[in-house]
């Protein structure tokens, strides 16, 4: 296809008539978006997706132009299913207004993909794209039908609500994926927020050096979701709220992955807890927490089950320099809290109520104390 943008908003008018496609764009090229709801929705750039339509490019790029009206550059309405390989999406602004969720503003920087909609993105770039204004969300994609994102990154995107890189209320599944640098200004969930009812699994997956302005740097787990990562790093994450790394409130799944060098201005620095959180074979260290639990908070409606995981070299500005449990449920099975620190102690384990703990885990070298004495079991000084 011709280096021409006119030529991209009318092959994908044709496609959307005539059933499906696959376009091939020209190599080496920057296609610029100039002018918003031409052959599309009112807030995107593009005409909506309806049909099968595959765009494939090589070091191609599609932009909303310096000097053009805010606007989306996708939006996969329903029905719709579009895929994307070698491009790069950059400088798709949506003002939304209303709540998250609400037709026509669901956000969607980048890409919006729409319940019954569905996207996959490969080797492409999704970066320095926003979404400004009240409620919504998803600087870089909201996605509210399926999606599947690989071998990509989603850096440098900016929302004011939920979810700075990407949000999710449907199913997707990220596998060798950045999501880093993204930053939520005022809401939760500088890389990922998944909303209520929203199913996310991340591969192989980093998410680094995001900020969220309320609850979860990197990632913001609402209740009523479910969430499992696995084989993947959440690091160097900031919440200004609770939660720098990890903030839980559904059905929490990490698997053999690394929690590390993320900060709470408040509570959790790793991960804050208070839903169903399950960690096998993982590595909680080198968080710091303002406050309570600097490697995980677990709160009072929180179910914490950790297996053969380590929790080390966390720090907290109160309590519970490894870990903070505030009136939760804790099992612990061959998992070992070392070399954590807190200013008030103890700097391993505090806990309001009973834990329970094998005699294979371990609390040694925490200071000033390993527990909270008489409540965490095999643990001593």
């Amino acid at each position: 296809m011709p280096c021409d943008p006119d030529r991209l908003i009318a092959a994908i008018s044709l496609a959307n008539a005539g059933g499906a496609a696959i376009l091939q764009l020209a190599d080496n090229c920057t296609y610029s978006l100039s002018t918003v709801g031409v052959g599309a929705a009112a807030n995107d750039g593009l005409p909506v997706i309806t049909q099968p339509i595959s765009i494939v490019g090589n070091n191609t790029s599609i932009v909303r132009a310096a000097s053009a009206a805010a606007f989306r550059l996708f939006d996969v309405g329903v029905g719709g299913s579009l895929s994307l390989k070698g491009l790069t999406l950059n400088g798709g602004q949506v003002t939304a207004t209303g709540t998250q969720g609400a037709t026509g503003t669901e956000g969607g920087g980048a890409i919006l993909v729409r319940a019954g909609g569905s996207l996959t993105v490969e080797n492409t770039s999704v970066s320095r794209n926003a979404v400004l204004g009240a409620g919504a969300g998803g600087g870089a994609i909201a996605n509210y039908g399926t999606a599947e994102i690989k071998t990509s990154n989603v850096t440098f995107n900016t929302s004011t609500g939920d979810g700075g890189g990407i949000l999710n209320a449907g199913l997707l599944r990220l596998t060798d994926v950045n999501l880093t640098d993204d930053r939520s200004t005022a809401g939760n969930g500088g890389g990922l927020a998944n909303a209520a009812g929203g199913n996310a699994l991340l591969v192989r997956t980093t998410v680094s050096n995001d900020t969220a302005a309320g609850n979860g740097g990197g990632i913001f787990a609402a209740g009523g979701s479910i969430t499992q990562v696995q084989d993947s790093e959440i690091s160097e994450d900031t919440a200004l709220g609770n939660g720098g790394g990890i903030f839980n409130l559904g059905a929490f799944t990490l698997l053999g992955s690394t929690v590390h060098r993320n900060d709470a201005i408040t509570n959790g620095g790793g991960v804050y807890n208070n839903g169903q959180f399950v960690s096998e074979d993982s590595t909680v260290s080198d968080n710091t927490a303002n406050q309570a639990g600097g490697g995980i908070l677990n709160g009072a409606a929180g179910t914490l089950v950790l297996r053969r995981d380590e929790i080390s070299r966390n720090s907290a500005g109160t309590t519970g320099g490894g870990i903070a449990n505030l009136g939760g449920t804790i099992s612990e099975i061959g998992t070992t809290v070392i070399d954590n620190s807190a200013v008030t102690g103890p700097g391993g384990i505090f806990s309001t109520t009973p834990l329970t703990v094998d005699a294979q885990s371990l609390a040694i070298r925490n200071r000033p104390s390993n527990c909270t004495a008489g409540v965490v079991p095999n643990c001593f000084g």
